[in-house]
C-alpha cells in the first residue's frame, strides 16, 4: 500500500478540498498534514521546518522557536505566507493563523564577506598605486 502526501498549500492556493477525505479508491492511501495546526519557518534560520501552532506568539517566537535567524538573514524583509497564499510583510502585530509559513530571505554577501571585498580592494589599489610610484621615481 502506497501513501500520497500532499502538502497544504496545494489545496489552499485557489483550490477547494473535502479535508475529510482518508483515502483514495483502490489500493492507495491519501495522507493529508494537518496544516491547522503547524507554522513553517523556512530560510535563513538555523532550523527550519514546523512548529506547533500557538495563539500566544507572534513571528518573534516562531523564530526564536527555529534557532533564531541567522547571520545571511534579512531582517527587515522577513515575510508571512498565509494558508490561503496571500504574502504579507512581517511586523511585530502580525497575526500569525494555523498553517502560515514565515520565510527569511538570506542577503547575497554576508558581512564578513563584505568586509573581506572592501579590504581587498583597498590592499590592492595600496598595492597598485605603490607601484606606479616606484616606477615613476
Amino acid at each position: 500500500m502506497q501513501t500520497l502526501l500532499l502538502p497544504h498549500i496545494f489545496f489552499l492556493k485557489n483550490k477547494k478540498f473535502d479535508y475529510n477525505l482518508t483515502s483514495l479508491p483502490g489500493e492507495g492511501a491519501l495522507f493529508v498534514p494537518s496544516y491547522d495546526s503547524k507554522i513553517f519557518v523556512l530560510g535563513a534560520v538555523f532550523k527550519p521546518g514546523a512548529y506547533p501552532f500557538t495563539t500566544y506568539y507572534g513571528v518573534r517566537q516562531y523564530l526564536t522557536l527555529a534557532g533564531g535567524a541567522n547571520k545571511l538573514a534579512k531582517n527587515r524583509k522577513i515575510r508571512i505566507i498565509t494558508s490561503d497564499g496571500k504574502t504579507v510583510k512581517a511586523r511585530n502585530n502580525t497575526v500569525i493563523s494555523p498553517g502560515d509559513t514565515i520565510v527569511v530571505p538570506e542577503k547575497y554577501l554576508p558581512p564578513e564577506g563584505l568586509l573581506s571585498l572592501i579590504l581587498g580592494l583597498t590592499t590592492s589599489v595600496l598595492g597598485v598605486t605603490t607601484t606606479v610610484l616606484t616606477l615613476t621615481r
